[in-house]
């Protein structure tokens, strides 16, 4: 995505419908199946780091992205553990996270396969 497209998304990310009822469905589940407080978690794909601001009652939250211009949207949101990283290739050590999230990514990757390899590790 381009710059002006990861801005709009920054913009409406927090309070669009779909993006809303997105999270909604999503950390429902995460409600029934994880513990708060004590996880250490990887958002692969963070984009402009709004799941993460949400993630955050859940444990420490890191995340990796493709784009540079979306990691800096990440920043404008006081979000620092951060860092560029495809899917396929997660520059984290193994074994680090508790949990992994990735939300709308394996659509754009490569290889899921590889990349749901990757988060396992």
């Amino acid at each position: 995505m381009n710059i002006e497209e990861y801005k709009t998304l920054y913009n409406l990310e927090e309070d669009y419908w779909w993006f809303r009822g997105h999270r909604l469905i999503s950390f429902m589940l995460l409600e029934k199946y994880v513990s708060k407080g004590h996880n250490v978690i990887l958002d692969v794909g963070c984009g402009t780091g709004i799941n993460m601001v949400h993630l955050k009652k859940y444990g420490k939250v890191y995340g990796s992205d493709i784009s540079k211009g979306a990691l800096a949207f990440c920043k404008l949101r006081g979000l620092r553990n951060v860092k560029f990283s495809s899917p396929e290739n997660l520059k984290y050590r193994s074994n680090h996270f508790t949990m992994a999230t990735s939300f709308g990514v394996f659509c754009c990757v490569k290889d899921d396969f590889k990349s749901l390899r990757e988060m396992f590790r």
